[in-house]
This record gives C-alpha cells, structure tokens and sequence, in this order.
C-alpha cells in the first residue's frame, strides 16, 4: 500500500499480530519436524541395517551349495569366480572364504585390505569358528558356515563365508530418505504459512483494524453514533472485545450525561451557597457567642473541681500527718513501756510478776502492731504504698521469719515447719521486708488462729507458669478454719470471720488486707481454702526477678555422706522434711515415728548389719513425756542402746539438760532448716559436744564504743541508758539537736543515736551540721543511726538523704539495738 493512503494507525505486515502468532507457531512446527525427522531417520537407518543384513543371509543361501561343491572339488576358478560375483551385490563389499586345505579367499572393493575377523580353522585343520557377526573400522560382517552335503551321508562344514558390508551403505540409503522427508516438510510449511497469514487476516486482524478505527473516531461528541459492528454467529474473544467496547462506550455516553446533569446541580448549588452566604455571618456570630458562654461554664467546671482536688489532697495532707504525729506521739511512750518491761524480764521477779510483765510485753507488742497496720492501711488508701527492688536470699528470709513465730507457736505445742522446693532459686530481687510482712500475717494467724496441730509454710515455683521467679506461697494450718460464707470478704478492711472470733483472738482485721494489697503490688493473688471447721490453706503468688540462675541444690555434707542415720520424729511433714535433708548430704536414712520403738529399732538395725551410727530425735515435751518417759530416762535410754552421737530437735524451753558421758551431740531448735541441721551434724560428728545455749548468740560488740545519744525524752534517754547499762559502751547524752552538735564538736565517737523529731534543732538538721563539720575537718564519716518515732517510709528516706546511715523505728528492742551497734 502506497505510504499516503495507510492511515495514522496502519500496522505493517510484518508487525501484525497475526505475522507474531504465525512467527510463534511456525516456531513450534520447525521444533516439532525436527524432533519427529530424527526419530523417523533413527528408524530408517535401523530398518535399514537390517535390510542388509538379511540381504547378505539370503545371499549366503543362494551360493552356499556351489560354494561347497567348488570347495569340495578343489576348483579354485570356481571359487573366485563365486566371491567375485558376490561382489556385484550392492550391499557387499567384500567376501571371504577359508577351506581347511586350499586356504582362503578374499575380493573387496575397497582400497585397503579387509579388517581379520577370527579364523575358522586353526593348526592341522582344527575347525574354530564358523560362525557369528562383528564390527569394526565401520565395517560389519557376518561369517556363515560352508555345509557339504554327501549322498547317503551327513552334512559337514568344509570352509567358512564371511561377507562384509559398510556403515556408508546404510548412509547412503538413509540420506536419500532424509532428502525426501525435508523436501515433504518444506512443501508443508510453505502452505502452511500461506493458509495460516490468509486466515489469522481475516479473522484476527481485520476485526483489530476495524475496532482501531472506531477507536479513532471516539469524542465526547459522538457517543450516540460510534459503534463496532459485532458477529453474532460466532462468539469469540474478538466478539467479546468489541462488545466490550460497545459497552464502554455506553458508559461514557451515560457519564457524559451525569455529568451534564451535574453541571446544571452545581451551578444551583453555587447559586444557594451565594445566598446562604448572606446568612452565614449572623449565625457564625451566633454560635461564637455561645461557644463563650460553654467555655465561661466549663472554666467553672474546672474551677471547682481543681479546688476539690486542692481539698482532697490537703485532707490527705493532713491524715498523713494526723497519722505520723499521732504515731509519733504513741510510738514515744511506747518506747519507754516495752523498754522498761524489756529490762523488768531480765530482772529477778517473782513468778506472779514475772506473768504480769508478760502481760505487760504481750499488751505492748500487740499495741504496736494495730499502729503498724493502721499506718499501712493508710498508706493503701492514699496510694503512697510503694515497693523496695533489692536483692534478698529467700531461704534466709523465711527461716528469721519462721523462728521468730515459731515461739509462739511451741508455747501453745504446735508444730511449726517451713520448706522450699529444690527447684525454687534462692537468690532474688524484690522487696524482702514487705514479703516478710504478708509471711508474718499469714503465718501469724495460723499461729494464732490454731489450737493444737501444725502449722506449715510450702514455697515452691507456680504451677502455671514457666517463669521460675512466678512463686507460690502455701501457709497450711489446723486450727478452727474459716467460714464458707466469710471467705469472701475476710481480704477487706476491718473485716474477721465473726465477731466472736474477733473477741476470742483479737485483732483489727487490717491484717489480710494489708496482705493483699501488697501480693497485688507483688504482681500476685492471695486466696483461701477452708470448710469451716478443720484447718485452712491461704496461698498466695508473688512475682521476683532472678540475680542468677540459682537453685536451692543442697550439697553434700561430708561428715555424715555414706553414714546410716536413724530419724525419730512423731510429726509427719518434720519426718519427710529430715529425710529429703539427710539424703541430699548423702546420708543412708532410717525413720521412725515415735520414741517408744527407738530401742528395738536400734536393736535391729545392729542385728542385721546395719548399725546407725548417728540418731536425729526430737525430745519429749516437759520433764515427763507423752509417751510415758522424761528428757533424761529418753537420752539414757539411747545410750544404754549403744547411741554415741545425736542430735537432738527441741522446741524454745525444752533443753536437753545433763547428757550421760559418752554421747556427742548437737541441739537444734526448730524448725528444721538445711543449713542449721548441717551445721549440727558437723558438730554432733566432727567436734566434741558443746551445749548449745537456746536462748540465741551472745551479740554483744566486739570492742566498746563512744556513742552519743541526742534525744529530747529523758525517757527515752532513760531506757537508752538501761538497755546499755551491762554493755562496755560508754554513753554522752544531749537533749536537743544544738547540744547534740556541740557535744559532737567537744569529743570523738564511734556512733550517734540521733533522735528526729525534737525541739531548737531536729535531727535531720544536726545530721547536716555534723555531716558539714566532718567535711570542714576532713575526717571520716561517724555512723549516724536515726533512732525515731516516725514510721513512714518518708521519714527514712528523709534521713537517708540527710546523712543517717542506719534507722531504728521506736519502740527499739534491746537486742535489735546491740545488733545494729555491733555492726559499727
């Protein structure tokens, strides 16, 4: 087509979907002819080679009777004259005959000799191989034998045929066959192309051309007339192109006419918003004057509540510090009460004033409990109760906490016993002073909620969790349980089983509040289990940080590893808990559960080989048992059975008196704990007994010290004074802080006691001073101990920050004040 007729959109030939498709599919023709030729010309050159081959047989037949003739008369001419005709057979190239007498015979019609093949005969006429095909040198041949039939006799083999034919014979037949099969696929291929191009025009690109065209004529202006003529006899993608096309079309005709229609609705619009203009102005002040008069309101609001709030927190304010002054003041008197009935116990009194100075004590110690848990209830509701995040050994913990209970607890006979599993790591972070208090409540009213029984505390890793630091606190009792119906608000404040019990037992009921306001702290939850009448299981969970992974792994105690152990202890959790000790240390254990069976026990034992050569028994309550002997009779008894070393587990009060000569042994006070019971071991197997004093280690400091105590109460400067009456200390005491900092200036001393809340100069201020005199002298820092009535957690971080190195809450114990000086 001449280059000014083709149109904007004329596509070349060449270029034409219907030139590409035909391109891809004579691709794939080509592809396909190649892989069907060389299978169709493997095929023929195999039949082929086989066509040779069985020309050669059937030659083989045709001269095998005058060759063995020829042979058998010794006519050489015949001979030759038979291989060369052989010869004029296209597919032979060469022939071979071998006789066993005029040797062999040879015609090729190539230039070289013919490849040897293996002998038919071999020395002195021995027949060898007469028959067989080979292959070489692109020659092939098949060797036949030469059969001579005599009348009246049987055939025999007298020479041997071998016709060779070559690879190039095959060849030659197969490539004429290959000619032929590209001369058929060239014809095919043309008239392919030709009939495929004609129809891919007509049916693919025509239809393409038209669609283009009308394509090109589509404006905004003649939607209504623009069309694509499509085939309804036969559907296909062209037809669903075009009416798709047509479709398209008819959307954009219905869009141009939406669009006219929503020209015409804008243009009225605009002419409504002109007009609303005119009013918008009016109500825009309309509202503004409103929006005035919401703010004036809501500033109002927000005066109000701001001035509630100023309220609330001065109201708080002001119970903090109703709560802290009245602590204060009560905690001053209490001081000298507990203090002067401390010293009243150490005293000679008779047996009546001996009960009535523990009354005295009891009254005390109970009055200052209520004030502990009214300043921690208060603390709760103000939400000022906070957290400490230090490193504490768990074990060490619960031990100080359970015998500090546990006199209680023997006083009334019961059994008291902790334990914690192995798996459960001892070294944790945490708050251990807040724990030790939820331990102290729950522990404590089981105690003294209990009549006669145990009393038991389990630590182990929460069930349901994976984190070892998740624990699981069980405090097991039996005593009078607790009500069904009162299990669910014994957790608030103010709040007991009953008021009978309150009445029986005492108390505020702060106490399990308390607790679970700090188990809440601790990430944890505190319930209880109980049927009312026999026992309850409070349990709480608690969650701490690990220092390390470290586990309570008991190591093996050398002394008593390999050692045959006897264990008498009537009470059953005590029993299980010694063995678990006694086998971790590698000892060989013996239990029994009551003390009249020790004698034939150790009788056995001796009699079968086995002889316990240490005894861990607990000792009769009282001077005459239960069980129908006393102390001494007990101990003798043991001896008599051939018992040299033991040890004995006593409750607070019950001593093991005069031991018979002979026995080593060891006393431990219960409860039982791992590394109390290793350490009497060692003593009971290693060292020579020595009695061990019950009543606790002599804490006394080691050297005398200088202190100065600065406090406003001769009162309390008073007890003070008494408690280090029998110390070696010498003692300088000022009244306010001014004389306190002035006696400080005057002389040395190794400690202060320094009270906080006192008149002209408090002690946070004389701390400073002190403190500023040390620095302007340049000498070292004297430890400061504030020694206070004040017990809020503000008051020592006060002191702390002022310079205190130590803090002493009153009312002081003695022996809390000895140990905290024998630290200096």
């Amino acid at each position: 087509m001449p280059e000014a007729k083709r149109g904007p959109f004329f596509v070349p030939i060449r270029n034409s979907v219907a030139t590409l498709l035909l391109s891809k599919v004579f691709l794939l023709y080509v592809l396909v002819t190649c892989v069907l030729t060389s299978g169709q010309l493997v095929n023929e050159y195999i039949s082929t080679r086989d066509k040779v081959h069985r020309s050669i047989a059937s030659l083989e037949t045709v001269v095998s009777e005058g060759l063995a003739t020829a042979i058998y008369n010794v006519d050489e001419l015949q001979i030759r004259t038979i291989v060369n005709g052989m010869l004029e057979t296209p597919e032979v190239i060469g022939v071979r005959v071998e006789t066993e007498f005029q040797g062999a015979f040879e015609a090729n019609s190539l230039e070289r000799p013919l490849p040897f093949a293996a002998p038919a005969f071999g020395e002195h006429g021995v027949l060898l191989n007469v028959e067989g095909w080979g292959e070489r040198e692109g020659l092939f041949w098949n060797t036949f034998p030469v059969m001579y039939h005599e009348t009246g006799g049987e055939p025999y083999i007298i020479g041997a045929l071998t016709v060779f034919s070559s690879e190039n014979v095959v060849l030659s037949e197969v490539w004429e066959a290959l000619v032929i099969i590209l001369v058929n696929a060239m014809i095919k291929a043309v008239a392919l192309w030709v009939i495929f191009l004609w129809f891919a025009r007509k049916i693919l690109s025509r239809p393409l051309e038209k669609l283009t065209t009308a394509t090109a004529m589509v404006s905004l202006d003649n939607l209504e007339t623009v069309q694509v003529p499509v085939e309804t006899e036969n559907r296909n993608e062209l037809t669903v192109l075009a009416e798709t096309f047509n479709s398209m079309l008819a959307n954009l005709l219905g869009m141009r006419r939406e669009s006219e229609r929503l020209a015409i609705s804008l243009q009225e619009a605009s002419r409504q918003v002109e007009e609303y203009s005119w009013s918008l102005e009016d109500k825009v002040e309309e509202r503004t004057r409103q929006l005035d008069e919401k703010n004036a309101e809501l500033r109002e609001a927000i005066d109000s509540l701001q001035q509630a709030k100023e309220q609330a927190e001065a109201a708080t304010r002001s119970k903090s510090q109703f709560l802290a002054t009245m602590s204060h003041e009560i905690r001053t008197p209490m001081n000298v009460i507990l203090g002067m009935a401390e010293l009243l116990s150490e005293a000679d009194l008779a047996r009546e004033q001996r009960e009535n100075v523990k009354v005295l004590r009891a009254a005390g110690e109970g009055l200052l409990e209520i004030i502990n848990d009214i300043l921690d209830i208060s603390k709760v509701e103000s939400g000022q109760f906070s957290l400490e995040h230090i490193e504490f050994d768990l074990q060490s913990l619960v031990d100080k906490t359970i015998r500090t209970l546990a006199v209680r607890g023997h006083e009334k006979g019961l059994e008291i016993a902790w334990r914690i599993a192995p798996q459960v790591p001892h070294r944790l972070m945490g708050d251990p002073t807040r724990l030790r208090q939820v331990l102290m409540n729950l522990v404590g009213n089981a105690v003294k909620f209990t009549e006669r029984g145990e009393v038991i505390l389990e630590v182990d890793v929460h069930p349901d969790s994976a984190d070892a630091g998740y624990l699981l606190f069980t405090v097991r009792d039996t005593g009078i349980g607790v009500p069904v119906e009162q299990q669910g608000r014994i957790f608030d404040i103010f709040s007991q089983g009953d008021s009978s019990t309150t009445r029986k037992f005492g108390g505020t009921g702060l106490g399990l509040a308390i607790s679970r306001h700090l188990v809440t702290l601790m990430s944890g939850e505190i319930a209880v289990q109980s049927d009312g009448h026999s026992g309850s299981v409070f349990a709480f969970s608690a969650r701490f940080d690990i220092v390390r992974a470290q586990l309570m792994q008991r190591q093996t105690l050398s002394a008593v590893a390999g050692k045959r152990v006897l264990v008498v202890e009537p009470h059953v959790f005590t029993r299980s808990l010694l063995r678990e000790y006694l086998e971790d240390f590698g000892a060989a254990v013996e239990v029994l559960g009551n003390r009249q069976g020790v004698s034939a026990c150790l009788r056995e034992l001796a009699a079968s080989g086995r002889p316990a050569e240490l005894v861990v028994t607990t000792l009769p309550d009282g001077s005459e048992g239960g069980e129908g002997f006393s102390v001494a009779s007990y101990v003798a008894s043991l001896v008599d059975e051939g018992v040299r070393r033991c040890v004995f587990l006593s409750t607070m009060g019950n001593s093991v008196g005069n031991v018979p000569p002979g026995l080593a042994f060891a006393t431990l006070v219960k409860p039982v704990a791992p590394a109390p019971l290793a350490e009497a071991l060692n003593e009971a197997l290693i060292s020579r007994p020595v009695p061990l004093d019950v009543k606790g280690p002599d804490i006394r400091p080691e050297r005398p010290l200088r202190i100065l105590l600065v406090d406003d109460s001769p009162n309390n400067r008073m007890v003070v004074e008494l408690f280090l009456r029998r110390s070696p200390h010498e003692l300088v005491m000022a009244e306010n802080g001014v004389e306190g900092v002035e006696r400080f200036a005057e002389g040395h001393f190794d400690v202060v006691l320094m009270d906080i809340e006192m008149p002209v100069m408090d002690g946070i201020a004389a701390t400073l001073r002190i403190r500023e005199m040390e620095k302007e002298q340049g000498t070292g820092k004297v430890p400061i101990i504030a020694l206070t009535a004040h017990a809020l957690d503000e008051e020592k971080t006060r002191a702390f920050a002022a310079g205190c190195t130590g803090f002493l809450t009153k009312p002081v114990n003695k022996n809390v004040l000895l140990a905290e000086l024998s630290r200096v």
